[in-house]
């Protein structure tokens, strides 16, 4: 969210997120929303976020599969908009038709992959551009 004009958080428990909100002092730019994340997609159609960031919990991989296409579906990332999305390397996402992979990098016992619209170029390409932090 650093940078960002705006953010909203998704979560099932959001005590941490809230309490960093408010020490960051940016109650203004970001909103928090408790609940189920494919219930919120569902009910939240017409927003169109640039970036999205998904870690879903690795116990639950086969929700990364229903929250990509619930993303698609509902249309709720922005032509040119990003999603990145944590999952162990074992786990191989299953893609709606409508979204293609950019790329994966391995972080140990993390990946982290990036997808994108099918057939709309990517807003900002250098943003993307994985680095390394020692």
């Amino acid at each position: 969210s650093l940078g960002a004009g705006s953010c909203v958080f998704v979560d099932q428990v959001t005590y941490s997120i809230e309490e960093n909100v408010e020490k960051l002092g940016w109650q203004d730019r970001c909103k928090v929303w408790r609940g189920d994340v494919l219930r919120f997609l569902k009910t939240h159609k017409g927003l169109a976020f640039d970036i999205i960031l998904m870690d879903p919990p690795y116990i639950k991989e086969r929700l990364l599969d229903e929250t990509l296409a619930a993303v698609y579906d509902c249309k709720i990332l922005a032509p040119g908009g990003l999603v990145v999305a944590e999952h162990t390397p074992q786990y191989k996402p299953a893609l709606p038709d409508g979204l293609q992979h950019i790329r994966s990098k391995r972080y140990g016992s993390t990946n982290i992959s990036y997808y994108a619209i099918r057939g709309h170029n990517i807003f900002k390409p250098a943003l993307y551009q994985v680095q390394e932090f020692t």
